[in-house]
């Protein structure tokens, strides 16, 4: 017994309808990303007198509850930290300070996660944020200001 049958057929159509299929196939594979959705910016403010308060722990490595929130929310793109305004704190801060303030305080908080960013103006005493290059430099950098008020006089 022969069971062999001789199907007719075109290669200008099967081509086609085999790229049809194939496309269909890989299409119905890929994954979809979800829409969360408008997302938003958040601003968080801070001053040299509750700087503290940015972290649970006394090694500045567990940030506190809000800005976790912040971070985890799929609806929230950056966050902003901005330094209070007239704080006259940041005035008298010798460079020393500010290069502490950088490492312990500010350098952690930015490395913890792509969503936080700087904003707004620092108003360190004029030529002491010069006298430490590499730590004003960093704050322009992720997005701050060093005596901007200042420069707007000049």
């Amino acid at each position: 017994m022969r069971f062999l049958k001789k199907i007719p057929y075109k290669l200008k159509t099967a081509l086609p309808a085999l790229a049809l299929a194939g496309g269909a196939m890989m299409a119905s594979c890929e994954k979809e990303e979800p829409d969360l959705g408008p997302t938003t910016d958040v601003e968080y403010k801070f001053s040299s007198r509750d700087m503290y308060l940015l972290f649970t722990n006394e090694e500045h490595s567990e940030l506190n509850s809000t800005l976790k929130y912040y971070i985890n929310h799929p609806a929230v793109r950056t966050i902003y930290l901005t330094p209070a305004i007239n704080d006259s704190y940041w005035e008298i801060m010798p460079s020393y300070e500010i290069s502490i303030f950088r490492k312990y305080y500010m350098e952690p908080i930015i490395n913890y996660s792509p969503k936080i960013r700087g904003k707004g103006d620092f108003d360190f005493k004029p030529g002491e944020a010069s006298k430490v290059p590499n730590d004003s430099l960093w704050f322009v950098q992720n997005g701050w200001t060093i005596n901007k008020a200042l420069q707007n006089q000049k």
